[in-house]
C-alpha cells in the first residue's frame, strides 16, 4: 500500500471487499483512505469498530431497491445517520442488482443529489452568516461593515 501511495500521492485509496464483516479491523490495517461495507453489516456498528480516521463507504442493501420509495428513503437516511457527520460516502453496499426497478435507482441518486444540495446550501449559508455576523453589523434596515 505504501507503494502505491508513494507513486499515486493525494489520491484516496478504496478497499472493498463483500462479505467483510469479519475483516474490518484487518482491512483498516492496510492503510486505504476509505473502506467499503457491504449491506451484510450494520454501517453503525462498522464505523465504531473502523472509527473515525479512515472513511467508510456503503451501505444500502441494493436489493431494498425493490421496495417502496418511502422505504429506500427511510434506509438512506438511516444509513446516514449511522455512518456518523464524517468521511462517508452513500452508495449501495453492492451495487444494482439485475431486475433493479429503474424508479427506484432514480429516487435513490435523486434523493442523494438533493441531500447534497441541502448540505451545499446549508454549509453556504453558515459560512455567509459567520462572514456577516464578524464582518458587518445590522440596525434593522442595512447591513453596514465593521
Amino acid at each position: 500500500m505504501s507503494t502505491v501511495k508513494a507513486r499515486c500521492p493525494g489520491v484516496p485509496l478504496v478497499l472493498y471487499i463483500n462479505g467483510n464483516v469479519g475483516l474490518l479491523e484487518r482491512m483498516r490495517e492496510i492503510g486505504v483512505d476509505v473502506i467499503g461495507l457491504d449491506w451484510t453489516i450494520d454501517i453503525k456498528n462498522g464505523r465504531q469498530r473502523l472509527g473515525h480516521s479512515v472513511g467508510v463507504q456503503g451501505n444500502v442493501d441494493p436489493a431494498l431497491l425493490f421496495s417502496s420509495l418511502s422505504a429506500i428513503t427511510e434506509e438512506i437516511q438511516r444509513v446516514v445517520r449511522g455512518a456518523g457527520r464524517q468521511g462517508h460516502i452513500l452508495n449501495l453496499g453492492h451495487g444494482v442488482l439485475a431486475g433493479n426497478p429503474e424508479e427506484a435507482v432514480w429516487h435513490l441518486f435523486l434523493f442523494l443529489f438533493l441531500m447534497l444540495q441541502y448540505l451545499y446550501l446549508m454549509i453556504n449559508y453558515l459560512l455567509i452568516s459567520e462572514y456577516v455576523h464578524v464582518n458587518y453589523g445590522f440596525d434593522g434596515n442595512i447591513f453596514y461593515r465593521l
